[in-house]
């Protein structure tokens, strides 16, 4: 709907009483575009993947939010086309191009329609939506494409990282491992540089999640990368270092053995059975003496 002739612009006027254009964009007032700000460049097409932010709103006095991407401070990602979305975003975002803001308004049946989306939406809602257009790319369709996405993907979290962003890190590398998601009918070449990178990015997950503390996800990255490569040293180390701050001494020096056995002159590694020594000895002392102090 680029073209001014597929779409009808209609005057309105704001609470102000300040014109601004509304764009029918399907022509039966069904969905309806109001553009916030310019963006540059050429829009998506179908079948493209997409990262925007949203905030949705009911069409209705009070304007109340349902569900907004930005505040989870995370952006949406989906591919176009593909009906994983509702209609009024299928047809909307492909008008976007980088950068642009604009509300998507969209009539109940352009949205959830007659059954709605309990709890929150209910039958034959209206809504807005303000969306603003992150980035676009060509959805993988090979191999090739997949491993490079995903390898541009680990790329970015590794610059998070070193920016010490471990949480930005952490979705980039997330990001970079659903390019391989439902990856079918690989030849045992695809799937061998496909597990490199796969294993890669579960390792750096590991990485980033023992930074922000998640402990037991760490743990189950470890794991994944141990599916790939079960001689991975990274791997035995990581999931150590997570079974330490978990408490789980024994899981603990399981691991660091293995890496042992992997490099036997692996300076972290004994250094890091020093400090489980140390840990266990401080955590044996603390419950006992809350053990004494319960049975005075």
């Amino acid at each position: 709907f680029d073209n001014p002739s597929m779409a009808q612009v209609e005057e309105k006027q704001n609470k102000n009483g300040e014109s601004t254009d509304i764009i029918d964009l399907t022509g039966d007032g069904g969905l309806r575009k109001k553009i916030l700000v310019q963006g540059n460049g050429d829009k998506p097409k179908e079948g493209y993947s997409v990262n925007v932010h949203y905030t949705g709103r009911f069409q209705d006095g009070e304007k109340k939010v349902f569900d907004s991407s930005r505040e989870r401070n995370k952006p949406f990602r989906f591919t176009t086309g593909r009906g994983h979305v509702i209609k009024g975003w299928d047809v909307g975002i492909l008008t976007m191009s980088i950068g642009e803001k604009a509300i998507l308004y969209c009539r109940s049946d352009y949205a959830y329609g007659d059954s709605g989306s309990p709890p929150s939406i209910p039958a034959k809602a209206d809504l807005e939506f303000e969306v603003e257009m992150l980035s676009y790319e060509i959805e993988p369709v090979d191999m090739d494409d997949r491993i490079l996405l995903a390898s541009k993907a680990k790329d970015k979290g590794n610059e998070e990282f070193k920016k010490g962003n471990h949480k930005e890190a952490i979705e980039h590398y997330k990001n970079g491992l659903e390019y391989f998601d439902k990856c079918w009918g690989t030849t045992d070449e695809e799937k061998q540089r496909m597990d490199e990178v796969k294993l890669v990015l579960h390792l750096n997950l590991a990485a980033s999640k023992l930074k922000t503390g998640e402990f037991s996800s760490a743990s189950l990255e470890c794991e994944k990368a141990l599916d790939i490569d079960e001689k991975n040293a990274k791997a035995y180390f990581r999931r150590g270092q997570c079974k330490l701050n978990l408490g789980e001494f024994e899981e603990a020096r399981a691991d660091f053995n293995h890496v042992l056995n992997l490099n036997p002159n692996d300076a972290a590694v004994l250094t890091a059975l020093k400090n489980l020594e140390k840990s266990k000895k401080d955590y044996e002392s603390k419950s006992k003496k809350l053990y004494q102090a319960m049975f005075k």
